[in-house]
């Protein structure tokens, strides 16, 4: 958005990361096109896109710190989709979990059973299937001021609506945020008032912007001992 483009692009593709709405729109608005976010990988190649316009402003608008649901449609006939537990078993419609992938278009690597270390749920829309809610790697769960789990995916939830490139987001061991952004993306008000609504107003957060976070990005990490499902 930066560069003194003169050509009218037809589309945008967005592969490497996971496009937040609000950076979509922003897009969208500068280009004058639409942005497709694809979902894919070094090993199958593209295996799904978001339906279009799911990053429209919600009329009437849901509150920030609901998770927005994306729905991503299959792009490979070839290409077997399935969602698995952590014992490998498939999970039923509309549970979440590992998506899970054999075949494909690469003759030369058959994938059998890949899991790709991304979650999501697999549902049926007019029996089309279509991934939902997906989100690279496996959920951290944070704790809040008060005690409560914060989900990664209320995190995405929260900020959706703020146009960030890149951000990071980090909970030391005595239970502080620590965040990085991409400098200039966002507001950090606007970003400290979204985190403090969903942790908490007591809750400890620096934000610190930095130029870049790099080509490969892990959003999500904490220092706290891990949480059991059950307690969610």
């Amino acid at each position: 958005m930066k560069l003194p483009l003169r050509t009218r692009p037809r589309a945008l593709i967005s592969t490497a990361m996971g496009l937040r709405p609000g950076l979509c729109r922003a897009l969208e608005a500068h280009f004058g096109c639409p942005v497709l976010n694809m979902y894919s990988t070094n090993e199958s190649g593209p295996i799904a896109v978001e339906v279009p316009g799911a990053h429209a402003a919600p009329d009437p608008p849901t509150p920030a710190t609901s998770p927005p649901l994306t729905y991503f449609h299959p792009l490979q006939p070839r290409l077997y989709i399935e969602i698995l537990d952590p014992d490998g078993r498939p999970c039923l419609p509309g549970v979440r979990g590992e998506v899970t992938l054999t075949g494909g278009l690469n003759f030369y690597l058959p994938l059998l059973r890949y899991r790709t270390n991304d979650y999501a749920s697999l549902e049926f829309r007019a029996l089309q299937p279509v991934l939902v809610g997906l989100e690279g790697r496996p959920p951290t769960l944070y704790r809040g001021a008060s005690g409560q789990i914060v989900n990664n995916l209320d995190v995405t939830g929260a900020l959706h609506h703020l146009a960030l490139p890149q951000f990071a987001l980090h909970q030391l061991a005595d239970g502080a945020l620590y965040m990085k952004v991409v400098r200039g993306a966002a507001d950090q008000r606007q970003i400290r008032e979204a985190l403090l609504a969903l942790f908490g107003s007591s809750q400890a957060l620096t934000i610190e912007e930095v130029d870049s976070l790099g080509d490969k990005v892990v959003q999500y990490t904490s220092d706290l001992p891990p949480v059991h499902p059950a307690q969610t």
